[in-house]
Order: structure tokens, then sequence, then C-alpha cells
């Protein structure tokens, strides 16, 4: 081989190293005070392209205080938790010095002592400087009439902004559980921008089901068909001839929050005829004998059927469910009106 051509490659690789030198540190440090506490304190992360936490480091509380350093490719969600029993204290694991403060609780439980905290900062955390400056953004708006479109845009431009962080990812997924504020067509723009590479898979999977089930049950589609066990144990489908419209309505006897509204729904089915609304109730209990007491305790006198594998059931797939309540308006064909649709856009329908 020339000498020239000798030169060119060790030229190369010196080139290459150095780039590689040059590449920002993926070492962290954890550091932080604990109050009330001197056992043991676990830290708990994800590795990349699975969203599964594991421990990975243990350490000694000294004195209330305590540190943890190793290293990572990038950015990671992770928790940090006590002796078991123990609740959590959710933080970003990354490149860099982070410190963070922690004040504890203990509650006797029978034989054994149930450990809480929280974190009350943490200084040096990027990815928690974002989650504390979207907060406080949110807070600042909560009461302005623009709010569905002012906290989409701050979405956005955090997205936009910090596609290979992983709070990216989980803001935006977090917006896909929650009310309607996400478009298909919004969701999707802002999932082309993140780094899939980086982001828990848990959030991606939450995004692309946003978009499959906003695309399948969007206005205009026929809901399918519902045949399911009722209380009696009968097979019984959904028929929505029966009226001007039907709210499928898929709930579970566990669900706080679907059970606040059961006293709502009764209040406007009272005061509405059948001819124009009734209400078909689809539960995703396991436990068949609480979906019963439930139903009597909030005296639902309208239509229950029950798929008992809860989120692994038919059902759930089938409506791509992964969070209730949820529902679905649809005509006397079958056909979508609105899925998701709130409790005050319904009274204001039908309560006139």
């Amino acid at each position: 081989m020339s000498t020239n051509k000798w030169t060119a490659l060790l030229l190369l690789a010196v080139s290459f190293f150095a780039c590689q030198e040059a590449e920002e540190p993926k070492t962290y440090a954890i550091s932080g005070t604990i109050s009330d506490y001197d056992g043991y304190l676990f830290l708990n992360y994800t590795q990349p392209g699975d969203s599964t936490y594991r421990v990975k480091d243990s350490v000694k509380v000294e004195n209330g205080r305590f540190s943890f350093m190793g290293e990572v490719p990038y950015p990671v969600q992770g928790y940090l938790h006590m002796q078991p029993p123990s609740g959590v204290a959710y933080l970003y694991v990354e490149p860099g010095e982070s410190e963070i403060f922690l004040t504890t609780a203990s509650q006797p439980s029978g034989d054994e002592t149930h450990y809480m905290f929280t974190s009350d900062s943490i200084v040096g955390s990027y990815g928690d400087e974002l989650s504390d400056s979207f907060q406080a953004y949110r807070k600042s708006i909560q009461d302005n009439p623009d709010y569905n479109t002012l906290i989409i845009d701050k979405v956005a431009e955090i997205v936009k902004a910090n596609p290979s962080h992983p709070y990216a990812g989980k803001l935006l997924a977090d917006f896909t559980l929650g009310p309607k504020y996400l478009t298909v067509a919004r969701t999707e723009e802002l999932l082309a921008v993140l780094d899939k590479d980086v982001q828990s898979p848990d959030d991606l999977m939450l995004i692309d089901n946003k978009i499959v089930k906003d695309t399948r049950y969007a206005p205009g589609k026929p809901i399918g068909k519902i045949e399911l066990i009722n209380t009696e144990g009968e097979l019984t489908a959904l028929d929505p001839s029966q009226s001007a419209y039907t709210l499928v309505d898929f709930w579970a006897s566990w669900c706080r929050p679907c059970l606040e509204k059961m006293p709502e729904y009764v209040e406007l089915l009272s005061n509405t005829e059948r001819k124009d609304l009734m209400i078909f109730g689809v539960s995703i209990d396991e436990d068949t004998t609480a979906w019963k007491a439930a139903i009597e305790k909030y005296e639902l006198n309208w239509q229950q059927v029950a798929d008992t594998l809860g989120f692994d059931s038919p059902t759930a797939e089938q409506f791509y469910l992964l969070a209730i309540p949820s529902n679905i308006l649809i005509d006397s064909t079958g056909t979508i009106v609105e899925a998701d649709i709130k409790l005050h856009d319904l009274q204001a329908r039908f309560l006139k």
C-alpha cells in the first residue's frame, strides 16, 4: 500500500477517535438528601428498547445523604425506592450531575413499615426541568378559554425542541390518554419528529394506539358488532335501532372516574326519552360479582354486558382500550357520531 494511502487511513482513524472523544460524557452522578431514613435506596431505570424498570444500583443512606454513579447511552426514565414496601420517586437518569431532595413518611402496616416519599426538587436534571416548566405553564393557563390550543402548542414546542429526550415521548403519550386535544394529523406530525430509538416502547405504543383508534372510530365509521354476556348470563347484542342515539360506555367497577359519572348518566337518562338516547354499558370487569354489585349500588337501569378478560379481552382489543372510562356515541344505524364525548357535551346535546 502506498505511503499516501497509509497517511489517509491514519488521518481518518485519528479523526474518528477525536470525534468519539468529543462526544458528551455518558456518566451520570445522582446525589441527594433524604429525611428520616437510613436504610438502602434503590435506583431503577429502563434500558434501550425496553420499558421494563429494573434495579440497577443500591446504596446505603449515610447521615441523610446518598449518591449513585453509572453510565447510560442517553437519558432514560427511572425511579428511586426505599426498602420494600415503599413508594417511588420518579426522575430521569441522564448524563451529568443532578441533586435530588427527598422527604419521607412512614406508616405501620401490620408487621411491616410502609415507606413513602416525595421529591421536593431535582436540580441539574434536564428532563425534570422540562417537566417542571411544562407543569408551571399548564397551571398558568388553566383558566384560559383557549387552553386546549395553547397546551397542545406547548406540547408540540417541547417535542420538536427535544426529539431525542424520553420526556418528549412521555409527554406526547400522556396527551393521547386524556381529553381529545390531539387530532390524528397532529399526533402523526409529532410522532414523526421523535427519535424512536431513545423513546420508551410503551410511550410509542400509546401514541400509535391513539392514531389507530381515532382513525378506526372516527365520526362516520360503523361501530361494528358487540355481543357479550349480560348480568343473567345471556348473550346480548348492541341494537342501535332502538333509539335515535346510543352511548356505548366502556367501564369497570374498579374504575373510580367511571363510577363518578354514573349518577350523572342516571340523571341524564331520567330526563331523556328512550327514543332519543339510550346507554349500552360494556364492562371489562374480571370480577363479575363486583360488576353486578356496582350495577345495583349505582342503580344503572340500562343494558349491561361484560367481557371478563379485562384489558386482555377481545373487546379491549377491538376498541383499542388502554384506559377507561371511554365511550362512543352512535346513531340509530350504528354510525359513529363522536368518540369519547364529554359528559357536559352529552348534557348540552340531550338536555334541552
